[in-house]
């Protein structure tokens, strides 16, 4: 322990021992920070980047003179030119480095990016991150979306409470989302332990709800998997029937 954490704890530790150049055991210290890249980290990032090019390639644009949203939006998307299902997994047993590899992914891109153009502005999101709950929990998910853009926007709940207003309503929930992605042009959406959903089309948590939401916007969905009896994976094919594959 170092500096407010030694003591808080009570431990006392002379100024000179907080210097990496004059305690060496600090630096082998600090790499329990260091990150060793995977074999299969190339794939990860090439798959995910060409992803979220397609997507905002794929999409069309509308410009408008009334602003939209919090940020008073005047450009954004307003429908998608090809209805194949965009998406990739990564699946494997636990500790082969998914979240670490998805980590190493997201360091090569912004948070936001604010584009101005003379009067005409709007917020891009390159990549959303949210986590699946068990029992498939879509509406608990679709409200953590709404927190972490309302994170990213600072936008003071406003996201959560329009959320948290129609969570009783599966549909309305899903379209809104919709609305979210094209209204700040999110390009990649990554769900964590998504063995949780439910794969039945029959029911309303099920999995179908997600893939309406990338068929409608065209979104490029990236899913982490932990299976117990697969190596690490990664497939940049996506549909219902392939993931209830990987599940059985």
């Amino acid at each position: 322990l170092t500096g407010r954490d030694a003591y808080n704890r009570g431990i006392f530790i002379p100024a000179s021992l907080e210097d990496p150049d004059t305690n060496p055991g600090l630096k082998a210290f600090g790499l329990r920070n260091l990150r060793i890249p995977l074999s299969k980290q190339s794939v990860i990032n090439e798959t995910i980047y060409q992803g979220i090019v397609t997507c905002y390639t794929n999409r069309k644009y509308a410009v408008s003179e009334h602003g939209r949203g919090p940020d008073n939006t005047k450009v954004f998307a307003s429908g998608y030119d090809n209805s194949t299902t965009l998406g990739c997994s990564i699946i494997g047993v636990p500790g082969t480095g998914k979240s670490t590899a998805i980590n190493i992914t997201l360091d090569r891109y912004p948070k936001a990016i604010r584009h101005v153009f003379g009067e005409y502005e709007y917020t891009q999101i390159p990549v959303m991150r949210t986590t699946a709950f068990a029992d498939s929990n879509i509406t608990a998910m679709f409200l953590e979306f709404s927190k972490r853009l309302d994170h990213i926007m600072d936008s003071g709940g406003l996201f959560f409470s329009e959320l948290k207003a129609i969570k009783s309503n599966i549909g309305q929930m899903t379209q809104k989302i919709c609305e979210y992605i094209e209204l700040f042009h999110i390009g990649c959406w990554i769900i964590e332990e998504a063995e949780f959903f439910v794969f039945s089309k029959t029911s309303k948590k099920s999995f179908q709800n997600i893939i309406n939401i990338v068929q409608e916007t065209g979104i490029f969905l990236a899913l982490r998997m932990t299976i117990l009896r697969k190596p690490l994976q990664v497939t940049s094919v996506l549909n219902e029937d392939f993931l209830a594959t990987q599940l059985t």
